[in-house]
């Protein structure tokens, strides 16, 4: 399988029933928060066009409101890490998925398996503006020595995040298992 056919945040609008029963099935195990299916949803991940963009973040978010109905169960926009292959403003790419998230009514945002912080950074600041109320998680991938892909060491990242007003939290994920993970932060 290749193409289009991986990439499941295009389940938003083929498979809703499947991506809805997959954040019930979620609810039902006691998660407290789910989070909207489209980590890779942008125009560089998906090859497509933003038009296509903007509709599965708005299925997306419409599923998982769904899935929540009746619940006090928590909704973040998942919002992973956009890789520039072609000629396109990265910050631009952010503000109009975060845009529409917030249209939405999207209060809650996480982006993870980061490998840089600056943009986010900014993009944090600008959701703080626009939804004071907001919860911004930033979370980085780092490999066993605790460097992102990017080179940026999880103690700077910690050293910066900390007091930045704008992130409410932040984390690491991704790229090495969990024993190495708590070895870093411990």
């Amino acid at each position: 399988i290749g193409g289009e056919e991986r990439q499941c945040e295009r389940a938003c609008l083929s498979e809703p029933d499947t991506v809805l029963r997959i954040h019930r099935d979620y609810i039902a195990a006691g998660a407290q928060a789910i989070k909207t299916n489209t980590f890779a949803a942008n125009t560089q991940a998906l090859n497509c066009t933003w038009s296509t963009v903007q509709d599965i973040i708005t299925a997306a978010w419409e599923i998982a409101n769904k899935a929540c109905e009746g619940t006090s169960v928590s909704i973040f926009a998942d919002i992973g890490p956009i890789e520039a292959e072609r000629d396109i403003q990265i910050k631009e790419e952010y503000l109009n998925i975060v845009d529409t998230f917030l249209n939405l009514g999207a209060q809650n945002f996480l982006f993870e398996t980061l490998h840089e912080y600056e943009i986010e950074r900014e993009i944090a600041a600008y959701i703080k503006h626009r939804q004071p109320d907001s919860f911004v998680i930033l979370s980085f991938a780092v490999d066993q020595d605790g460097y992102t892909r990017k080179g940026v060491f999880y103690r700077t990242i910690s050293k910066i995040l900390e007091s930045d007003g704008n992130i409410d939290a932040y984390g690491f994920n991704c790229v090495s298992g969990p024993a190495h993970l708590a070895a870093l932060v411990d």
